[in-house]
Order: C-alpha cells, then sequence, then structure tokens
C-alpha cells in the first residue's frame, strides 16, 4: 500500500505531485476558483492576474514553473506571443478560456499549446 501511495496521490501519478503550476488569469473568482480546484489535487499553484509579470515570474525563477495555465484572452499580452515567449523556455501551457474561440484554440495549439480547454471551474460554485 505505501508503495501504491508513492506513485500514485490524489488519482495522479507520481511526478504531478506538487507538481509547480503557474495559473494566469484576469478574472479574480476563475483564479481562485482554478487555483483552489488545482491545490486540492495537490499542485503546487502560483497565481497572477497579469500575463507581463507571468513572464517576470518565470524569468527570475524559471525552474520553479513546471506548467503555465493561462486565460487565452489576457488584457496586457497577446496570447500568442505569450506562448511564443513560453515554448523557447520550453514550459508547457495550457489555455483556458470561458468563450471557446475555435480558431484562436487553434492557432494555439499550432503555436506548441499543449491543450485550450474551455474553462468550466466556475459552473461548479
Amino acid at each position: 500500500m505505501e508503495h501504491m501511495s508513492r506513485t500514485e496521490t490524489n488519482g495522479l501519478p507520481g511526478f504531478a505531485h506538487d507538481l509547480q503550476i503557474l495559473l494566469v488569469d484576469h478574472d479574480t473568482l476563475s483564479l481562485m476558483c482554478i487555483a483552489s480546484t488545482l491545490e486540492q489535487y495537490s499542485f503546487k499553484v502560483t497565481t497572477t492576474e497579469m500575463a507581463s509579470a507571468a513572464l517576470s515570474m518565470i524569468t527570475e525563477q524559471k525552474d520553479d514553473y513546471k506548467l503555465v495555465m493561462a486565460n487565452i484572452n489576457m488584457p496586457d499580452m497577446d496570447s500568442l506571443s505569450f506562448l511564443r515567449v513560453l515554448h523557447k523556455k520550453e514550459i508547457p501551457v495550457i489555455f483556458m478560456s470561458s468563450e471557446m474561440n475555435v480558431n484562436v484554440a487553434k492557432k494555439a495549439l499550432a503555436e506548441g499549446a499543449c491543450f485550450s480547454s474551455r474553462n468550466q471551474f466556475l459552473w461548479r460554485i
């Protein structure tokens, strides 16, 4: 049983336990809900409301973040420009949106985003 807990925690594989995620969303309520949900699954979550702040954090602490989850509709930066910077730093990105725009999602995936998802976290409140 002890071996099982080292390889799987909260239904996640062992490598995902304590994974450091940088979460970027200009919607404060969405940011809090998503962060809370991720933390319930043993992820370590750092949040920011601005893409520019996220890039500064990554520059200062690149090795700390293993994944970035970001709202695709960021007010301070074009999402594809944001993605290109992270892609160069070899940090995977998952984009989220409350309104899925198929064309933007396709472009993001073509540019190297790992996944594009419709953000449904708020519907669980």
